[in-house]
């Protein structure tokens, strides 16, 4: 059910139900099964319900004893411009014992270059970890990178 939810046209006809699939969706948050909370988070954000009670339950998500689940957490608050989770993000890149690949594409998503010194060294956490799955860290570093340069470039 959290997979289907979230997913829709909240501009067209869908627009009538968006309350309400809100609500279902931050209750399915607070599921059990580690799986529904992780849809439920996805969806929360993937379906642009950005409103105050999501980027709360946002918030508290970080917190989940999975990691997929405060990795959606993070990919969601920075969808939403949540800049006050920036050195949060931080902490996490550097900190979390069980990095997720949403971290990462949150820092894209934010762009800070301030961010790039975590990034870097959760990236080789990743690697010396013998992760496979590793198409988000060269893009993230990269915008980083360029991102910092370009802000450099004006200061000069």
């Amino acid at each position: 059910m959290a997979f289907i939810l979230g997913g829709w046209d909240w501009e067209g006809a869908c627009i009538q139900y968006r309350e309400e699939v809100i609500r279902v969706l931050l209750k399915l948050m607070d599921d059990p099964d580690d799986d529904v909370r992780d849809w439920a988070t996805f969806r929360a954000y993937n379906g642009g319900l950005d409103t105050p009670e999501t980027r709360a339950r946002l918030w508290k998500a970080l917190e989940d004893t999975n990691c997929d689940v405060r990795g959606e957490a993070a990919q969601g608050l920075a969808q939403f411009g949540d800049s006050s989770f920036i050195p949060v993000l931080e902490r996490m890149l550097w900190e979390d014992e069980d990095l997720s690949p949403c971290y990462f594409l949150a820092a894209e998503e934010f762009g800070d270059p301030a961010l790039l010194p975590a990034v870097i060294a959760a990236s080789e956490r990743w690697l010396a970890e013998g992760h496979e799955m590793t198409w988000f860290i060269e893009p993230t570093i990269k915008a980083l990178r360029e991102r910092d340069f370009s802000v450099s470039d004006y200061l000069l």
